[in-house]
């Protein structure tokens, strides 16, 4: 439901939804063959897993069960 990608200085959580999201924490964003989004989010530090990202989490986790 979810995918880590580390990087030098943060980490990119990739997400596969059922709508898309906009907001400025998603960083990328796109519609893929499935008719899923595709979100990835850029995290700096782990403040910034709050209760809309864990949201976010959660409907990747249903939608993949």
């Amino acid at each position: 439901f979810a995918t880590i990608g580390t990087r030098k200085d943060y980490l990119i959580l990739t997400l596969k939804v059922d709508s898309d999201v906009r907001s400025p924490r998603v960083v990328k964003h796109e519609k893929t063959a499935s008719g899923l989004w595709q979100l990835d989010v850029k995290l700096l530090n782990a403040k910034e897993v709050d209760h809309e990202l864990q949201q976010w989490m959660r409907a990747s986790y249903l939608l993949a069960k």
